[in-house]
């Protein structure tokens, strides 16, 4: 499944308003926990989705998790003990 859209990304704001609009109506802090998507996704789809939702979530100042370290959402690869340079780029870009 790919993902990326203008659709995609205005569906997927479209929902975290509706957490931030929640979220200052009820005095809440979000905690945004444990997203990813599975290895198998093509990989522009992967990288699109991750970047969006973790910069989304920081643009609101809400914390966020990714899920997981190591195996089929995998940050890191355990077996070669390296990280997934695309991976870790959309989730935690470089400095500027």
């Amino acid at each position: 499944m790919s993902w990326g859209s203008a659709e995609d990304e205005a569906k997927a704001a479209a929902d975290f308003d509706k957490v931030r609009s929640w979220s200052e109506k009820e005095q809440r802090p979000i905690y945004l926990g444990e997203f990813g998507v599975y290895e198998r996704a093509p990989a522009e789809s992967r990288v699109k989705y991750l970047s969006f939702v973790a910069r989304r979530a920081e643009s609101f100042g809400w914390a966020w998790a990714y899920w997981q370290f190591d195996h089929d959402f995998a940050a890191f690869d355990g077996a070669r003990q390296r990280w997934n340079r695309d991976i870790l780029r959309a989730i935690i870009p470089p400095a500027r």
